[in-house]
């Protein structure tokens, strides 16, 4: 994991212009973002914040991980994302001042930004394409939400595992080399609403669709060995798509 000494203002600023969310923006705008940002390291387990409170912040993962989670009266606890370098959080909450609805908490030693709510409404403001970009983001947020729910009320443990582990695929810059999990595999289970064991076992099925998984690394026979769990989210993302051997699923 990375420190606070690795992050001078050239790395900062060149890490926020590859976020999705700043990426449009001009050299002026980001060098107000970072001035206006704290940056802190969090060391492993450590809240960043919890469900109730008032949350003033958009927040950047530099470096490390961090869960979203929430919790019910009697401790259970759901997660609803596990975030990697570059994932900005906490988008919906700029125009609120609500309590919020979840708790955030580093997976592992992390470097965090934190931008003031205040700066961002201010730049949206005075800038319609960025306003546009923020709003995209917060639908995002609401599209993975429903997805999320559709998940774990209404696929089974294989459609689960198939659906997340084509959604890492996708995103792996090799598309022909093998992929490395990139978190605990209890972690990964919580996250889709199963059990460890029942992660196990279930993982164990998927190789009937040419998946091979040794200790933490996955390799797939072909690029298409799991198009069967493709869906329109993931489609969108995908190299192959259209390509002899895709077998794209609208949903």
């Amino acid at each position: 994991m990375g420190s606070l000494q690795i992050w001078n203002k050239n790395k900062l600023i060149e890490c926020m212009a590859s976020v999705p969310l700043f990426r449009d923006l001009n050299p002026l705008q980001l060098e107000k973002l970072r001035r206006s940002g704290r940056m802190s390291l969090y060391g492993r387990n450590q809240v960043l914040f919890n469900q109730g409170d008032i949350v003033e912040h958009l927040f950047l993962v530099l470096d490390g991980a961090v869960k979203k989670y929430r919790t019910s009266e009697y401790g259970d606890m759901a997660i609803l994302r596990l975030l990697v370098p570059r994932d900005t959080f906490m988008e919906f909450h700029v125009y609120l001042n609500e309590p919020a609805l979840l708790s955030a908490q580093m997976i592992t030693k992390s470097t965090i930004l934190a931008i003031p709510s205040s700066t961002i409404r201010e730049l949206a403001s005075s800038d319609v394409s960025f306003s546009r970009i923020l709003l995209k983001a917060i639908s995002k947020y609401y599209r993975d939400a429903m997805l999320k729910i559709d998940s774990i009320l209404l696929q089974s443990p294989v459609e689960k595992i198939g659906r997340y582990l084509l959604t890492l695929w996708v995103g792996h810059a090799n598309t022909y080399g093998p992929l490395k999990l990139p978190f605990k595999k209890s972690l990964i289970a919580q996250s889709l609403g199963m059990k460890p064991e029942t992660f196990s076992r279930t993982l164990s099925e998927i190789k009937k669709f040419g998946v091979c998984m040794e200790n933490d690394e996955i390799t797939m026979q072909t690029p298409f060995s799991l198009c069967h769990f493709c869906g329109t989210g993931v489609a969108l993302k995908c190299r192959n798509r259209g390509l002899p051997g895709c077998i794209e699923r609208a949903y």
